[in-house]
């Protein structure tokens, strides 16, 4: 979450909808509790920038803080979630570019997706201790659950689309009044590019609709 006094406004930032590259733009104005990044993108600078050091926080983690800032402008980045997934996996084949095929996504979709509760039920005390657990978690988490309060009400004011990035992007540079900025994309890889339907069969697109369908209806996404 980043927060800004100066500029009145909070940004909840969730994976894989481009917000690295929004976060790079607001670390000017930002109001965090370490010092501001410098331009040579070293590790960590993400969390850098956010007022509690995590860059992925929610609202209910802040509830108290976002509420005393009630009249702060609230926004976040929101995508499809079936394009969301294939993002995760191609984010997390950056080593093994040579891997990335329909056949290793729909895997990836039925282990992350299904198999890991399967397996989870089976062995819950051994398997909460693995590391995969934190990732799983992460990938299974609805964008619904970043932006919501403890009514499970949206509690942001405006909701940008991934699907129109640039467009989005202007619009919050100018509704901030942030004058300083570049259209500098960050943490993105070419294979981003790559349209998410050539990816899914009936399987995996299922399996997405049923984890993510909150984010489906309250987006107004379809595949």
């Amino acid at each position: 979450m980043i927060i800004s006094h100066e500029k009145k406004f909070i940004f909840f930032h969730i994976p894989k909808t481009g917000g690295s590259s929004l976060t790079w733009n607001l670390r000017h104005v930002a109001d965090s509790q370490q010092q501001s990044p410098s331009a040579d993108l070293e590790d960590g600078w993400q969390d850098a920038v956010h007022f509690d050091g995590k860059q992925h926080s929610s609202f209910r983690d802040n509830a108290g803080l976002c509420e005393r800032h009630s009249d702060y402008f609230k926004f976040t980045f929101v995508r499809n979630p079936w394009d969301v997934v294939l993002s995760w996996y191609l984010a997390l084949s950056r080593k093994q570019p040579e891997s990335v095929s329909p056949e290793n996504f729909r895997r990836f979709v039925v282990n992350h997706l299904q198999h890991f509760f399967l397996v989870l039920a089976k062995n819950p005390v051994n398997f909460l201790k693995c590391r995969p657990f934190g990732m799983n978690r992460l990938i299974r988490k609805t964008q619904t659950s970043y932006i919501t309060d403890l009514q499970g009400n949206v509690a942001v004011d405006y909701l940008a689309r991934y699907e129109s990035y640039d467009q989005e992007f202007e619009y919050l540079m100018k509704k901030l009044q942030v004058t300083n900025y570049e259209q500098k994309k960050v943490n993105v890889a070419n294979v981003d590019k790559i349209p998410y339907t050539d990816f899914y069969d009936a399987r995996s697109k299922d399996l997405v609709a049923r984890t993510y369908r909150k984010d489906i209806e309250s987006f107004g996404y379809d595949f």
